[in-house]
């Protein structure tokens, strides 16, 4: 389950203090040269690679992609109506409530993510020098389509965050001294670079998990980007395409219908016990004693009775909670009440007093990963679910009605497949008399199925919802938002404002997201 071996190749990769007007790294070439003789062996390309895929960790820190303290999967939640974040600072009101300003250009959560850049330029050299190494070439095949779907996946994360990027190529970053300026791509080589690394990569890598360590990237993780991007582009075609790539059975996706340890089906798929189960496309491994997470630690208040090392952040609203039926399974994932460390039993009725993150004000506690073992928030070590299949069936459910497929054919079809695994009763077309009804409660199952899976946020802005929910949920708050009108034509606030140092230094090269 935790094969992963984590080297400690990256200190070779340490930027040296010169960068570029775009942060282009320029690194120590004394230090990984063929002079110095690294890289020149399979091992040493190994290395490499594991170095690349730190980025994808999910430990607390905020330098990597799914940090429980503030990855993009956390933003892609929160940046949305359902997500909500039990602090007052500005940093998290500004997020939930959609209020960028200038001074958010100049806070570390933007740095933080945008920070992520400068990955594409040490993959990009990454690739450059397994090429030269002496190995097995198939073996070498693989290293470099594991490094190009690490790219798709960055270059799509950022992009959805903040629209076209600077990207170098591999000329510019080996001449850092020319400190060359690079503007935004514009969106057609953004959609070039993506799809172009991805489709690589998916040509080469192996198909399932079956096939590969856990944690290193398949087939199926670039069909699953290729899959998110199209549908934030509204190409159709090309998603159905995806998607019904993804359900070959060659790459073994199933949903989990079974329960472990006495586990509902849906809750069974975040138990450690059940890790990178049939229904995993992606998952970032944590391992006792050398990565470990703390979802507990994020949503578990600090007075809880059994474990220690807590600061609650993370919920959702009650009145999300609420949309749930009593019968669906998903809904036991939540927890309405809990014991403190006092012994008073809080519940919505009597949700207790003091700081925010030690009571039951703003909504339940969101336990989808359950405590298994130990007392200590910080023992949390299971690997994190970034993508899983279910995601792709309403993807593709939706995909499909938006090409023009009847609701009523296998779109339906689909939807229930997941809607059924949660323990409710199938939707017919009664309860769905036409496409726009589907589209509702698809994206209503969608955020019940995959609330803090990094999803919510794509769907509003994919759907023209996100002005009109965003506003929603800041009037109910009374809370200000920089949203003036529910246009969906109005999209500035879709984005994040990009750090004000790399618009400084990019002498006008780029130009700031409005906001």
């Amino acid at each position: 389950m935790k094969r992963i071996k984590l080297y400690l190749a990256c200190l070779l990769l340490t930027a040296a203090a010169t960068l570029s007007s775009c942060e282009l790294e320029s690194e120590l070439y004394s230090d990984i040269s063929p002079a110095t003789g690294y890289p020149s062996t399979a091992k040493d390309a190994e290395e490499l690679l594991s170095s690349c895929y730190n980025v994808f960790s999910a430990t607390e820190y905020a330098d990597y992609f799914f940090s429980m303290g503030a990855g993009l999967w956390v933003l892609n939640w929160v940046i949305s109506d359902y997500g909500l974040v039990d602090r007052d600072d500005e940093k998290w009101l500004a997020m939930m409530y959609a209020r960028w300003s200038p001074e958010s250009a100049n806070r570390s959560d933007v740095n933080n993510t945008w920070q992520h850049y400068r990955q594409l330029s040490k993959m990009e050299l990454t690739i450059d020098r397994i090429k030269s190494i002496k190995m097995d070439e198939t073996l070498k095949k693989q290293y470099i389509a594991e490094l190009e779907c690490a790219q798709g996946f960055v270059a799509f994360m950022l992009y959805d965050f903040y629209g076209p990027i600077p990207i170098a190529d591999l000329a510019t970053l080996k001449d850092p001294a020319a400190m060359t300026i690079l503007p935004r791509k514009t969106e057609a080589e953004m959609e070039a670079y993506i799809t172009g690394k991805l489709n690589s990569a998916a040509a080469v890598l192996p198909k399932s998990n079956a096939e590969t360590q856990h944690g290193r990237f398949t087939a199926g993780v670039a069909h699953t980007l290729l899959l998110k991007y199209y549908m934030q582009k509204r190409n159709w075609p090309e998603a159905v395409k995806e998607g019904r790539e993804l359900q070959k059975p060659e790459y073994g996706y199933s949903l989990v219908k079974a329960g472990v340890n006495g586990y509902s089906p849906y809750a069974s798929i975040f138990l450690e016990a059940n890790e990178w189960n049939t229904e995993v496309i992606w998952a970032s491994p944590l391992q006792k004693g050398l990565k470990e997470g703390k979802w507990l630690a994020y949503v578990l208040p600090g007075n809880y009775s059994t474990v220690d090392n807590c600061w609650r952040m993370w919920t959702a609203p009650w009145s999300f909670y609420d949309t749930f039926e009593d019968e669906d399974n998903r809904k036991a994932t939540f927890a309405p009440e809990y014991v403190n460390k006092q012994g008073d039993t809080l519940t919505r009725a009597n949700p207790g007093t003091g700081s925010v993150w030690e009571t039951l004000t703003n909504g339940p506690l969101t336990m989808k990963y359950p405590i298994e073992t130990g007392t200590a928030a910080e023992a949390w070590f299971t690997d994190f679910i970034v993508y899983r299949y279910a995601d792709v069936l309403t993807l593709l459910a939706e995909a499909l009605v938006k090409n023009g497929t009847s609701y009523t054919e296998e779109p339906l079809s689909l939807l229930n497949e997941v809607v059924t695994r949660a323990g409710l009763t199938a939707y017919t077309t009664a309860d769905i008399p036409d496409k726009d009804k589907f589209i509702k409660v698809l994206l209503e199952e969608r955020a019940k199925e995959l609330y803090w899976e990094g999803c919510r946020r794509q769907d509003l802005i994919r759907n023209d919802l996100f002005n009109k929910k965003m506003r929603a949920k800041a009037t109910a708050a009374q809370e200000n938002t920089n949203i003036a009108t529910d246009d969906p034509s109005e999209t500035k606030h879709y984005r994040l404002p990009f750090p004000a140092s790399l618009i400084t230094e990019s002498k006008g090269a780029v130009e700031q997201n409005p906001y």
